[in-house]
């Protein structure tokens, strides 16, 4: 696809990523973030009473941005603004897949983006977003 062939409800290709423990153990140190949910079950699950390990809403947004990065490149494009919520919490062992579609395109060309990343199985929403792509 070329700049001047996108229309609005384009989907774009899914991008996949599967955390495991050690990614949220990895990604906890790397941010300095102790919170225990990202990397001890047991306390998750017992005093928060969460499902399991809570993957990192930065966490996510990486995922979003690289997403939405990798399209703009394909279009000659480039990400230059991922506005983000998180509306559900994200467990360890689910796959996490972005997807998003065309919501907008500008008289300058520029393109609006609505994404998301859902949670599989299932699929539930745990993030929703727009990004802004502009372009050379």
């Amino acid at each position: 696809m070329t700049r001047d062939e996108i229309q609005v409800g384009d989907q774009l290709e899914p991008l996949s990523r599967t955390p495991t423990e050690v990614d949220l153990f990895l990604y906890s140190a790397a941010l300095g973030t102790a919170h225990r949910i990202h990397y001890d079950r047991d306390f998750a699950r017992e005093v928060d009473g969460l499902p399991d390990l809570v993957v990192h809403g930065p966490l996510q947004s990486a995922y979003l941005s690289e997403f939405c990065s990798a399209w703009a490149a394909s279009v000659g494009g480039r990400l230059t603004r991922l506005q983000y919520r998180h509306v559900s919490a994200a467990t360890v062992g689910r796959t996490l897949v972005c997807r998003g579609e065309v919501a907008a395109v500008a008289e300058d060309g520029s393109v609006t983006l609505a994404v998301r990343v859902e949670t599989e199985p299932g699929p539930e929403t745990s993030t929703l977003g727009t990004a802004a792509i502009t372009f050379y």
